[in-house]
């Protein structure tokens, strides 16, 4: 599901359809006097307006805001969502027995979105299990026309991309690359990236398939000469991937890259990325694949390079799987799973509401009367620990759609160390009339928290009265004692990490583990979407090894690494990796394991490295610094 501004997207819409605003305006006479609100963004379609518009524009209302599975159980979604995420992993087995039982449920395939939906996966099925591209084709151009007209050697051209055609593009693109016809793949390839981008629907969903397509692109590329075009597009799949895709493909873009470079006779660059490539895949429990660099390094590029013992780490092959996504009870829509769920987990109107919404229109939500707003749907679902984007689309106005994207890049920046934009970015989120309300105020506010943190140092005693004012805007008697229990939204995690951080640099160490425990427990209990549940989980583990670590409790915190290792593993979450291995390296030296230490020190400086400029540059100097002062040398 997503984020959709509605008035870009129903001019994205128009345009696809070849149509001036005037001919949309002839149209759709009777809805004329809003129309140019509509597409200006200022205004929200009414339920009727919005179904006469987005028929009238070739995308069906039901089809349109739920993508595939309007009007079916909301179950279905976590199902779907499931098969795409063992397709990701190309886990055959679990994908095969997804897609028969996705196949039998009679109203989805009935209709035409959902025929889509199966045809774009059942593709990508017969790829994994190695059929022949003449079995494949035929269910990917049945696809296509559902939904596209008129496809031809000029497709997809400039048109936004809907639904499952960005996939059956990429999948046609494939088979195209099998068959010899290069220049044609990277025409699709290069059109569907730029199409798949055109419609406001949200980062996540846009960047899932952005950095697959770049990297079929960039095989292309490398296999017709054309390396300049591969560096770049090596440079774009990194950018997305380290921000938005968590780092999974980074390793196999920067593999890429070492090719074209090689290539281009500038040799002095290999070896550097080579290492990085081998620390990637080490780190992603991939070992096999690590070691094929090695071979590759000798063999393709006629260089070796030293591994500072990371060969000799037993580092077991880690199976990717999918994000858990929890049960989902029998309902069909939003308001009614919100009750059924906050009813199980014995949570009250008032505990649900406090601080995001009133109780009455909390009741109102649940009982289907109203059509909530993201500002109130995303905190309540965090709280019940579930992935609001799983189940519903989010129709905005221009306002509220530009605040959302401010919000996410204000995050983006502090991931990657920028704060200074940041801080300008939130000047420009606070004059948004949302963005006053508690719920969103708190966002804010935790922002300026972090803030005055970067500028005054993390133990600087307003830490503490800024972030409990933060949190006190929506938990007003915020205790300790409660945090297991206390359902809780991102921000408010975020803010209690934070104050645990603040005591733990204020040598308050037992404090602060003490926090640190009842809000891992709570993220435990709590987050049966594992999705959600990793935005705030490892992070915290990581910073709870950390005051382990200063308490003297080194075996507990490798336990602890164990799990946080283990989960990004097999998610395929490579950015939060290197900050595990410098964990444990430290943690081991102290034990006295300095050769095993080494090696882990080795992994988090080369993981550091492939981020550097997405928020790493300070744990490089770190972790050299640690190394010459424990070992004597400098990594090269």
């Amino acid at each position: 599901m997503s984020v959709v501004y509605f008035g870009q997207t129903m001019n994205e819409l128009r345009q696809r359809r070849g149509w001036q605003q005037e001919r949309l305006l002839d149209e759709l006479a009777f809805y004329a006097p809003v129309m140019h609100r509509l597409e200006k963004g200022g205004q929200l379609p009414r339920e009727d307006s919005l179904s006469h518009v987005l028929d009238k524009l070739g995308a069906p209302l039901d089809e349109f805001i739920c993508a595939h599975f309007e009007g079916q159980p909301l179950w279905v979604y976590a199902l779907c969502d499931e098969l795409v995420q063992a397709l990701d992993c190309n886990d055959i087995e679990m994908a095969r027995g997804l897609y028969d039982e996705i196949s039998l449920i009679e109203d989805l395939s009935a209709n035409e979105i959902g025929q889509q939906f199966l045809l774009s996966q059942g593709a990508r099925l017969l790829e994994l299990q190695g059929k022949l591209d003449d079995e494949i084709l035929p269910m990917v151009l049945d696809g296509i026309g559902i939904t596209y007209d008129d496809l031809d050697e000029n497709s997809p051209g400039d048109k936004v991309l809907l639904f499952e055609e960005p996939e059956l593009f990429h999948t046609l693109a494939r088979i195209y690359a099998r068959k010899g016809e290069l220049k044609a793949a990277i025409k699709i390839l290069a059109e569907t990236v730029s199409g798949l981008q055109r419609l406001p629907t949200g980062e996540r969903e846009r960047d899932r398939r952005v950095a697959p397509l770049l990297l079929s692109l960039v095989d292309c590329q490398l296999k017709i000469g054309a390396f300049n075009d591969a560096l770049d597009t090596c440079e774009l799949g990194i950018h997305i991937s380290a921000i938005r895709n968590i780092g999974i493909r980074v390793p196999d873009f920067l593999l890429n890259k070492a090719y074209a470079l090689q290539a281009l006779h500038r040799h002095s660059d290999i070896v550097p990325i080579l290492r990085m490539v081998y620390a990637g895949f080490l780190l992603l429990g991939e070992k096999a694949r690590a070691d094929d660099v090695l071979a590759k390094a000798y063999d393709d590029f006629g260089v070796t390079f030293k591994t500072y013992g990371m060969e000799n780490l037993d580092i077991p092959q880690v199976k990717r799987q999918p994000y858990k996504r929890g049960a989902v009870p029998a309902c069909k829509n939003i308001g009614e799973m919100i009750r059924i769920l906050r009813e199980e987990a014995g949570i009250s109107l008032k505990e649900l509401s406090q601080g995001i919404c009133s109780i009455a229109n909390l009741s109102k939500i649940e009982n289907n009367e109203i059509k909530a707003h993201m500002h109130y749907v995303e905190p309540i679902l965090q709280r019940l620990g579930r992935d609001p984007l799983l189940y519903c689309n989010f129709f905005l106005r221009k306002d509220d759609f530009e605040a959302r994207e401010l919000r996410d890049l204000i995050q983006l920046l502090f991931m990657i160390g920028n704060s200074k934009q940041a801080s300008e970015a939130l000047k420009k989120l606070k004059k948004y009339k949302a963005y006053k309300s508690k719920a969103n105020l708190q966002f804010v506010k935790r922002v300026e928290t972090i803030l005055f943190a970067v500028e005054n140092g993390d133990d600087h005693p307003d830490n503490e009265v800024m972030r409990l004012e933060a949190l006190r805007l929506t938990w007003p008697n915020f205790d300790e004692k409660d945090i297991s229990r206390k359902p809780l939204t991102l921000d408010e995690s975020f803010i209690i990490s934070g104050l645990a951080w603040y005591y733990m640099n204020k040598g308050e160490l037992k404090r602060a583990s003490k926090i640190y425990e009842s809000l891992l427990e709570n993220i435990d209990r709590r987050y049966v979407d594992e999705y959600e549940k990793a935005r705030v989980y490892n992070g915290n583990l990581i910073d709870y090894t950390t005051c382990l670590g200063r308490m003297d409790r080194r075996t507990e915190a490798l336990e602890i690494l164990d799990e946080a290792e283990n989960f990004e593993q097999s998610r395929g979450a490579l950015s939060p990796l290197p900050m595990i291995a410098a964990n444990r390296a430290y943690s081991l030296y102290e034990r006295g394991e300095k050769e095993k230490s080494q090696a882990y020190f080795a992994m988090a400086y080369y993981g550091f490295l492939m981020f550097k400029d997405y928020g790493r540059a300070a744990h490089i100097k770190i972790a050299q610094r640690l190394v010459r002062e424990r070992f004597g040398f400098e990594f090269d």
